[in-house]
């Protein structure tokens, strides 16, 4: 794979992290007084992981570029 895949799918990553968390934030709106949602295990390990995986193809695209 070339330098600028790498870019992409980190952007790519990043974008649907911020996409499934919206839906699930749109998911918790119900039009009554709610109380304190938390997420579970498998949602934060979930996140974390493709948080740090975006994280790392950006860093390695950008760090080859140079």
């Amino acid at each position: 794979m070339n330098l600028f895949s790498y870019k992409v799918l980190g952007f790519v990553f990043l974008i649907s992290l911020g996409f499934i968390y919206a839906l699930l934030r749109i998911g918790q709106m119900t039009g009554e007084v709610s109380e304190v949602a938390t997420t579970n295990l498998y949602f934060t390990i979930f996140f974390s992981l493709f948080f740090i995986m975006s994280l790392i193809l950006f860093i390695y695209g950008f760090k080859k570029d140079k």
